[in-house]
């Protein structure tokens, strides 16, 4: 069993690292757009940046919303105490 282990993790190590492993054999090819251009020139691409950018805005907002309650809650409770 230890050496299954030690083979695999060797045949792991001498596997190419930062290619794409190639496609099953029953996988038709990409037919359509794909075949004359490359996925990072599609246009749904580029839309997702603005996506990624308006949901960062998005959850920054609701921190901020979040952290206000809690000063306006800290703020009422200090008022309570101090204000006798």
């Amino acid at each position: 069993m230890r050496q299954a282990i030690w083979s695999a993790m060797e045949q792991e190590q001498r596997r190419p690292r930062g290619r794409r492993q190639r496609a099953p054999q029953h996988v038709p090819p990409p037919q359509g757009l794909q075949q004359f251009m490359p996925a990072q020139q599609f246009p749904a691409a580029q839309q997702q940046q603005p996506a990624k950018q308006a949901n960062g805005v998005a959850a920054f907002i609701g921190c901020l919303i979040v952290i206000g309650f809690f000063v306006l809650v800290l703020v009422n409770i200090l008022g309570a105490i101090f204000s006798s």
